[in-house]
């Protein structure tokens, strides 16, 4: 089978995250199970038109439209047997449309929900209309999204339940595994600095916990528009700016070691649809402290995997994450074995299946 990936980024694009981690995991998985994959994305500075990745091929064009602009060309050249529309970021692609190839839709998360705070009211607007026109745009295609909450957005959207496929992340429970904590009670944030994950929040957690008199320390992982206001605010209060280390992006290879290492891991963000990261840190056995909303109620299990507390009570935040603190080791242990649920392979083999039946379909 050959698969067409459309998306607007992948893993090794600067502004990249999980949705594109997720591109690279199960595309990489597709390739060893026998299949050609090839990745129409767009480039960045120090980026090469072409490369090959784990035996997928990644072709990038341009900047932001690039890979619009690419794809029909593209499609047409690879002939492929089914394409694959990723929405990471809202545009609908117009390429699938164009051809008679069978393409499959890769649901993330609601945008709606997102948008507030990251673009200008009146682009907000538009990209939701934008969103709300996808059972127009795609009316006889299958769905792939990764958790129950993104399946009812999608119903709530006007897509009908028999074409949505629920398919969650898995997790590398190898790569991300158990290591030595830290001496002393610490913190980790490694959900990206973008407004509507209010990284802010860990800097007011840390803030009320040292006023409290608890020896704390924080790295803070990961770039976005939000990083530099993140790092004013810290620097107001000279107790909290010496406990937050801000260590930017940092090899994904030093990921587990710096997650692991920690006692708790803060999620902060007010939507998601799924949350890798969460996810991710279990694996390490490290337990998420979070507010309660669709994705996360998901990838953390509340008082098992991590705590999760009414969205935006700070109060309750900072409570739960001194009872994370105090009984990490529980919560460490059912966050691993949450994590071993899950693994890359059965996401593989799910996406394998759909995008099979949608060739059979056409």
């Amino acid at each position: 089978m050959r698969v067409a990936w459309l998306n607007h980024r992948d893993a090794s694009h600067p502004r990249g995250g999980g949705a594109e981690r997720s591109i690279s995991e199960i595309g990489r998985r597709l390739r060893s199970r026998g299949h050609d994959v090839t990745l129409v994305t767009a480039n960045f500075p120090g980026g090469t038109p072409r490369q090959y990745v784990d035996g997928v091929d990644v072709r990038r064009y341009g900047r932001d439209l690039g890979p619009h602009l690419a794809a029909y060309r593209v499609i047409r050249e690879l002939d492929p047997d089914v394409v694959i529309g990723d929405l990471a970021h809202i545009l609908p692609w117009g390429a699938p449309i164009l051809t008679k190839v069978p393409c499959v839709l890769f649901f993330h998360h609601l945008h709606a929900r997102t948008l507030p705070g990251q673009v200008s009211p009146p682009l907000a607007v538009v990209l939701k209309w934008i969103e709300r026109q996808y059972r127009f745009s795609y009316p006889r295609n299958q769905w792939i999204t990764e958790s129950k909450s993104s399946a009812v957005d999608l119903t709530q959207l006007g897509i009908r339940a028999e074409r949505i496929h629920r398919i969650p992340p898995g997790i590398d429970s190898d790569f991300f595994r158990p290591v030595p904590k830290s001496d002393k009670p610490s913190l980790v944030y490694f959900g990206g600095f973008r407004r509507y994950k209010h990284p802010e929040v860990v800097v007011e957690i840390v803030r009320r916990l040292v006023r409290d008199g608890f020896a704390i320390t924080v790295d803070m992982v990961g770039a976005g528009p939000e990083y530099e206001r993140v790092r004013e605010l810290a620097r107001k209060d000279a107790r909290v700016e010496s406990s937050i280390r801000f260590l930017g992006r940092i090899p994904y290879s030093d990921l587990p070691q710096v997650v692991g290492r920690a006692w708790v891991n803060i999620h902060c963000a007010v939507a998601e649809g799924w949350c890798i990261s969460a996810m991710e840190a279990a694996a390490a056995g490290t337990p998420t402290v979070g507010y309660r909303v669709p994705g996360l109620t998901e990838s953390v299990s509340d008082g098992s995997s991590g705590i999760l507390v009414e969205v935006g009570n700070i109060d309750q935040l900072v409570s739960a994450t001194r009872r994370a603190l105090l009984s990490m080791a529980t919560l460490a242990e059912g966050g691993r074995q949450l994590a071993l649920t899950h693994s890359w392979d059965a996401t593989a083999q799910g996406w394998e299946r759909v995008l099979e039946g949608a060739t059979r379909e056409s």
